[in-house]
């Protein structure tokens, strides 16, 4: 479909109509998460899956699934990558993957295997992107690490997260921080990682020694 198709969607509540496919349409969808065109990325994917995954609902659980086993594979595309037009198909997997797991702890779609596999997958994309830019003059937001912040926000509200799974997202938050020596956060970044550290806390899983075990990681970061 062309903006204009999409604009009919989006004026119309981002309802669907029984002749439109869902699938084909989600599969369109897909391919804008990759698009440097803010309108296609951001006004039509994102704010399209938003409605349809959390509002509308029209997915069942095994089309949930099969969303978030199709978009996993896209945090690792070219990761590494620096400055270049990549980052928008992992920033914005990372993005759609945060509604799938708000949406998880409404409705528990997966299963323990896939969402600790979501959690690891999410925790190892936050390390391993390199490119840090928030706002992209001419393309919109990239915003890779608040994308993920998100993500694992709401992994770590999710029922399933014991004490050790508590403890390994802490020690990646820790680990984004002090590795952050040649670029600054501009767009509060690091509120959003603090947002994933309360959310940890609010469990109430780690003892008082656990959490100061964890500061110690900042004692000789400069």
């Amino acid at each position: 479909m062309d903006k204009a198709e999409w604009q009919k969607i989006i004026d119309d509540e981002y309802r669907i109509s029984e002749a439109d496919d869902l699938d084909t349409l989600t599969d369109e969808l897909l391919t804008y998460l990759d698009s440097p065109d803010t309108e296609l990325r951001e006004t039509i994917a994102y704010n399209v899956f938003a409605r349809w995954i959390i509002s509308h609902q029209y997915y069942s659980d095994q089309q949930l699934m099969n969303l978030v086993n199709l978009l996993i594979p896209k945090l690792s595309q070219s990761l590494g990558n620096q400055n270049d037009d990549t980052v928008f198909g992992r920033s914005y997997a990372a993005s759609i993957l945060s509604l799938l797991a708000y949406q998880e702890d409404r409705s528990s779609f997966m299963t323990q295997a896939m969402t600790h596999s979501l959690l690891d997958e999410a925790r190892n994309y936050l390390v391993g992107e390199r490119d840090h830019r928030a706002y992209i003059e001419g393309k919109g937001w990239a915003n890779a690490c608040s994308h993920t912040a998100e993500l694992l926000k709401f992994l770590a509200r999710n029922p399933i997260i014991q004490s050790e799974d508590a403890k390994r997202i802490l020690d990646t938050i820790a680990d984004k921080v002090m590795m952050q020596t040649h670029y600054t956060f501009h767009h509060d970044e690091d509120e959003r990682l603090a947002q994933v550290v309360m959310s940890i806390l609010d469990l109430s899983l780690l003892t008082v020694y656990e959490l100061n075990a964890w500061l110690k990681h900042f004692n000789d970061w400069n």
